[in-house]
């Protein structure tokens, strides 16, 4: 895992998670009932393929979910990787 020490809200921080699945999104890669993948993993996906081509965020809102991800911000795109690939 890598740790990074930045400032939230920072430009250095979006740039940060340009690209990477969070906590916040996780909704839309599983269902929280049963695990399963969620209807819309596939948008979540291309939506992060565009962010990492481009450099630019696909975020311009700020939602409850994002807030509280403010404070449990976890980043784990292997497990999402292999998820993504089953």
């Amino acid at each position: 895992m890598i740790t990074l020490e930045l400032e939230q809200g920072t430009p250095e921080w979006f740039s940060a998670r340009l690209g990477i699945p969070t906590a916040s999104r996780y909704k839309d890669i599983v269902t929280p009932a049963r695990g399963d993948k969620s209807k819309s993993y596939m948008t979540y996906l291309y939506e992060l393929l565009a962010e990492r081509m481009t450099g630019e965020s696909a975020d311009g809102f700020t939602n409850a979910n994002g807030c509280s991800g403010e404070t449990s911000l976890s980043h784990t795109p292997e497990v999402l990787t292999s998820f993504f690939l089953r």
